[in-house]
């Protein structure tokens, strides 16, 4: 019976995925190259909704003993994390990269976090460079390494997307990119959003050789076309955890909506 619920339930999710799309464009970021691929990708996505539902159950119905998971090979814990990759790349493969600089320059907003960022940075070719760096080589750990630790940065609040933070806020850093705007930075429509002021602007935690920090952009905004790319280093949603940086991530998604 609890298969039956399940499956079944799957069912009308993935019935009114085809159904929204089909008549309202739900998925109308993915762009299938062909009919054939639009259903095949429906096809796939059904496929790995009835899987998860199978799985799920299963595991419901019988959890598994301190004995079973003391002898699993660790290998087997992210079996979910498997399936969810090969499912994305069969869906990226039948509907095609995300369009993501289209998206922008039509009038969207893109916020990345982290180590995101920097490949965000760096697929629209953005006049920024990595702060942490001398003579154009990345810093070794023997000279700057900052895991998990509470820094200090300054924040430009003039900006509307700092609306409602401190002008000194705390981030979360995780071992996390540091911006240096370029000399076009300005004429390209990239500006700061934070940044670190001080030589100490470690908080809690360890930091070490944190002088490198000074002056280095934490986040920026990034004029796209029409659109803007926000761009965070640290990390602002770390296990919904620091409240005190959510606010970038809740007026940006705000003032995406507002503009328009």
């Amino acid at each position: 019976m609890a298969y039956v619920f399940s499956v079944s339930l799957v069912s009308v999710v993935w019935l009114a995925i085809v159904y929204l799309n089909e008549t309202r464009g739900l998925l109308s970021c993915d762009r299938f190259p062909s009919t054939a691929a639009k259903y095949f990708a429906y096809a796939w996505l059904g496929a790995f909704l009835l899987m998860l539902a199978i799985l799920v159950t299963q595991a419901g119905l019988s959890p598994a003993t301190a004995k079973q998971l003391a002898s699993t090979p660790f290998y087997m814990l992210f079996l979910l994390h498997v399936i969810l990759i090969v499912f994305l790349a069969g869906w990226w493969a039948l509907s095609g990269r995300p369009g993501i600089r289209e998206f922008l320059e039509n009038g969207g907003t893109v916020i990345a976090i982290g180590s995101s960022a920097t490949n965000l940075a760096a697929y629209l070719k953005l006049p920024v460079e990595n702060h942490l760096a001398e003579a154009g080589t990345p810093l070794p750990r023997t000279k700057f390494y900052v895991p998990g630790s509470v820094l200090s940065a300054r924040v430009d609040l003039a900006n509307p997307l700092s609306s409602g933070m401190e002008e000194h806020t705390d981030v979360f850093f995780d071992d996390s990119p540091v911006f240096k705007l370029g000399a076009e930075a300005a004429a390209a429509g990239v500006r700061s959003l934070a940044w670190y002021d001080s030589k100490q602007p470690l908080r809690s935690g360890w930091a070490w050789g944190q002088s490198y920090l000074e002056n280095g952009v934490a986040a920026l905004e990034a004029r796209v076309g029409k659109g803007r790319a926000l761009l965070y280093g640290p990390e602002i949603l770390q296990r919904a955890q620091p409240h005190g940086t959510f606010k970038w991530l809740f007026n940006g998604i705000y003032s995406s909506v507002m503009e328009k």
